[in-house]
């Protein structure tokens, strides 16, 4: 049976996979046949990582844990409404700016607004984010394979060897 977690888990990963998809959809000249071929793909590494989705996982220093310490942190700012300037918090009142590029971390932004309505624990939600990063990576290297080969099979070839590698999960 489905609980109300599982289906938050299902709106957040039909929102990533919308927003990866829809430039490779725009890209490809509005073929819907090799957008679905990408979107099954990707559908193939949501059901081979689901640890990770649901958070069963924790991230590990490979995995940018530094990272997910201070976005938790960014995330905990965000929902209490503290502005995002000079923090006594953080290395000494350096703001977050100068830790790191803020429009990097913009679509941190829009998973901690969703997360203000659909709340999840902060490592499933970091777990998500990691997710959405690596499927922007992989699109990005599907578009960039494309126009390498100008054929959509051993771009599709080169996408699902991305994706089901060692990169992600080891």
């Amino acid at each position: 049976m489905i609980d109300f977690f599982d289906i938050k888990i299902y709106l957040y990963l039909l929102g990533i996979l919308t927003v990866v998809i829809i430039p490779v959809y725009l890209f490809l000249d509005r073929k819907l046949k090799p957008t679905s071929l990408v979107a099954l793909v990707y559908l193939l590494f949501f059901y081979l990582n689901k640890n990770i989705a649901w958070g069963l996982v924790k991230p590990y220093h490979d995995s940018r844990r530094a990272f997910a310490n201070i976005m938790i942190i960014y995330k905990q700012w965000f929902v209490n409404g503290d502005p995002i300037g000079w923090n006594p918090f953080l290395h000494g009142g350096e703001p977050l700016a100068l830790f790191s590029n803020i429009f990097l971390w913009a679509p941190w932004n829009v998973f901690c607004w969703v997360s203000k309505y659909l709340s999840l624990p902060e490592y499933t939600l970091w777990n998500l984010f990691l997710i959405f990063l690596f499927l922007n990576f992989c699109t990005g290297s599907f578009l960039l394979f494309y126009l390498l080969y100008k054929e959509l099979k051993p771009a599709l070839f080169s996408l699902l060897c991305l994706v089901c590698s060692t990169m992600f999960f080891i």
